[in-house]
């Protein structure tokens, strides 16, 4: 359980504020004039792209802990736990092997980010 909520907390919380932040911004600064799909699909893009960048190495160690071999006892061989595993793959294989299957994380995030914020927008706008 708590590889996954780490990421899961990381992915939401970059979302979320990279969302809201970064239409407010938008709407700010004029780069967008109005209210609409081109402002929604654009600030989804951004909190897509921030949220991968955020949760990645969540992800990344997720998949090694939980995918790591157990001894008899059902215990992990390689990593004690999730901050195990972030130093061991930090100092072994670099920092950047963290974000190993970024672009892919990426393909999956935005299309999902993006039509969850277009929804909710119309929601917003037809419903109060």
């Amino acid at each position: 359980v708590g590889p996954t909520v780490g990421r899961a907390t990381a992915l939401a919380a970059a979302e979320l504020a990279t969302y809201d932040e970064v239409k407010t911004q938008f709407k700010t600064l004029g780069v967008f004039t109005q209210d609409g799909l081109p402002l929604h699909v654009s600030t989804a893009t951004i909190a897509g792209y921030v949220s991968t960048v955020a949760s990645s190495p969540f992800d990344v160690v997720k998949s090694r802990v939980m995918g790591q071999p157990r001894d008899a006892a059902g215990k992990g061989t390689l990593y004690n736990g999730m901050l195990d595993c972030f130093i061991k793959l930090s100092v072994k294989e670099g920092p950047m092997s963290l974000y190993n299957g970024f672009w892919a994380n990426f393909g999956r995030v935005v299309p999902r980010v993006t039509i969850v914020f277009i929804v909710m927008e119309q929601l917003r706008a037809n419903f109060g």
